[in-house]
C-alpha cells in the first residue's frame, strides 16, 4: 500500500478525520441518559466544533488548490469535505432561525 505523503494528501487525511468525528457523534448520540446528559451534549459539541473548523480549513485547501492535477482521493476528499461544510453552515443558519423566531 502506497504511503500517504502529508503534504499532498492532507485534505484526504481531513475528510477521514471529519468523517471519523461524525461517526463518533453519532455514536455518542446514542448514549443519552438522565445522568450523563450534560456531558455528553459537551463533548458532542466540541467534536462538532472541532469537525467544522477541519471541514472549513480542508475546503480552502481544497479550493485553492484547484489548478493542480487532479486524482480520484482528492475529488472524493473535495467532494467528502464541502457536503460536510455545507451541511454543518445549514445547521448552524437553521438554528439561527429557529432561536430567531423564539425571541419574536
Amino acid at each position: 500500500m502506497k504511503k500517504l505523503n502529508l503534504k499532498t494528501d492532507i485534505k484526504f487525511k481531513f475528510a477521514i478525520v471529519i468523517i471519523s468525528l461524525l461517526v463518533l457523534i453519532l455514536v455518542l448520540s446514542s448514549q443519552f441518559t438522565d445522568k450523563n446528559f450534560y456531558l455528553v451534549t459537551t463533548i458532542i459539541g466540541v467534536l462538532s466544533l472541532i469537525a467544522i473548523i477541519i471541514s472549513v480549513i480542508g475546503l480552502l485547501r481544497s479550493i485553492k488548490n484547484l489548478k493542480q492535477p487532479t486524482s480520484k482521493r482528492r475529488i472524493t476528499s473535495i467532494i467528502v469535505i464541502a457536503f460536510v461544510t455545507c451541511l454543518f453552515f445549514y445547521l448552524i443558519v437553521a438554528n439561527i432561525i429557529e432561536a430567531l423566531k423564539q425571541i419574536t
